[in-house]
């Protein structure tokens, strides 16, 4: 908390990050607390527990989805 401006940019494209996975996330709240998450996306206390997993569905939402591999039969 206390952050920057620029501090709290810099976080706000961490998390809408394509290359940094939610378990990665998860990891570093668990370690350091959400914060300053909430405040960068201008979520003041009290805040439900439930933010950081909108956050990460909305935007890593590719995380979550079921991928098949993509393999092509050749006769």
């Amino acid at each position: 908390m206390g952050l920057s401006e620029d501090e709290d940019f810099l976080l706000q494209e961490f998390i809408q990050s394509e290359a940094i996975s939610p378990q990665f996330v998860q990891r570093l709240v668990r370690e350091y607390g959400p914060e300053s998450i909430a405040a960068a996306f201008l979520i003041r206390p009290p805040y439900e527990p439930s933010f950081l997993d909108f956050l990460l569905h909305r935007y890593k939402g590719h995380f979550y989805r079921t991928r098949y591999p993509q393999v092509t039969m050749v006769d």
